[in-house]
C-alpha cells in the first residue's frame, strides 16, 4: 500500500501558521528517515530564516536521531498493539482493551501544543472523524504532555475526540518511538525556544515521540501505520479512512 504524506509548507514566524490549507499540501509516498528536520524545536520557521549556529544544531541533533533507527524499530504493520491503560482529560482510564471492543482503532501520537504542526493535525483529523466513525473506529491522541495542557491542545485546536497522556512516554517507548533530546537540542529548546519539555511533562527526562498514527484492527493487529522522523509530515487523513475501508467488515 502506499502511503502519502503531508508536508507542510508554512511561510510564517515562529510558532504561527498564515494562509494554512491541508488541501494545499503536497503528498507523496512513504520515505525513509529524514535527516534534515526531524528533531527541530522552532517547527514554522523554514531553515534558511535561522541563524547559521542554531540550525547547525539542528541538523546535527536530526543526524543523531535518525542513526537511532527508530523508524525501523518501531512497531511495525502487522505486528499486535502493546495493551495501553492511560487516563484522558477528565482522569478517566481508557484501555486499548476498552476501545478495541467497540471496533477498529485509530491512535495518533501528537508531541505537544506547542507545536503548530501537531495542532494542525489534530484539527484535521477531528474535520474527519465522522469519516472513521462511519466506519466503526475510535480515535485517540496520545502526549507525553500533562492533562491540564492536553486540555489546553484539545481547545485550541477543537479536538472532538479522547487526548490519553503517556506519563513519561512510558508507552511510547514500548512502541520504540521515542527519542531523548540530545544536549545541544535540549539547551536550544529550553534557552531559545522556551520550550521547557521537563515541566511540560512533569518529567526528569526531555524526551519526545516521533509523530506516528497507526490503524488497528479488532483483533488488536496493526494494519496501517504512517510515521517519519521529519515532524512536519503527518498522515493523510483520507490514508487512514483507505485503510478502515480495507477491513473485513464485522
Amino acid at each position: 500500500m502506499n502511503h502519502s504524506t503531508l508536508r507542510i509548507r508554512a511561510l510564517v514566524a515562529v510558532g504561527v501558521f498564515a494562509g494554512f490549507s491541508f488541501g494545499a499540501i503536497s503528498a507523496r509516498a512513504e520515505n525513509p528517515p529524514s535527516a534534515a528536520p526531524a528533531a527541530q524545536a522552532e517547527p514554522a520557521k523554514k531553515p534558511n530564516q535561522r541563524p547559521p549556529e542554531v540550525q547547525a544544531i539542528m541538523d546535527e541533533s536530526a543526524a543523531q536521531i535518525a542513526a537511532l533507527g527508530l523508524e525501523k524499530n518501531s512497531l511495525q504493520v502487522g505486528q499486535t498493539l502493546p495493551a495501553f491503560e492511560l487516563v484522558d482529560s477528565t482522569g478517566a482510564k481508557v484501555s486499548s482493551a476498552g476501545l478495541l471492543a467497540k471496533g477498529p482503532l485509530v491512535i495518533t501520537f501528537y508531541r505537544g501544543g506547542w507545536c503548530p504542526y501537531c495542532n494542525k493535525a489534530l484539527a484535521a483529523l477531528t474535520a474527519m472523524l465522522p469519516e472513521f466513525q462511519q466506519h466503526g473506529a475510535t480515535l485517540v491522541a496520545i502526549t507525553p504532555e500533562t492533562s491540564d495542557l492536553a486540555v489546553k491542545t484539545g481547545e485550541k485546536s477543537s479536538v472532538a475526540f479522547p487526548i490519553l497522556t503517556d506519563v513519561d512516554n512510558a508507552y511510547a517507548k514500548k512502541l520504540g518511538i521515542v527519542f531523548a533530546l540530545p544536549p545541544k537540542l535540549d539547551g536550544l529548546y529550553t534557552n531559545r525556544f522556551k520550550v521547557d519539555l521537563r515541566a511540560k511533562h512533569q518529567s526528569q527526562a526531555a524526551e519526545l515521540p516521533v509523530p506516528l498514527t497507526l490503524v488497528v484492527a479488532r483483533d488488536g493487529r496493526v494494519v496501517w501505520r504512517f510515521m517519519d522522523l521529519d515532524y512536519t509530515k503527518r498522515a493523510e487523513p483520507a490514508e487512514i479512512v483507505a485503510a478502515l475501508k480495507a477491513l473485513p467488515k464485522p
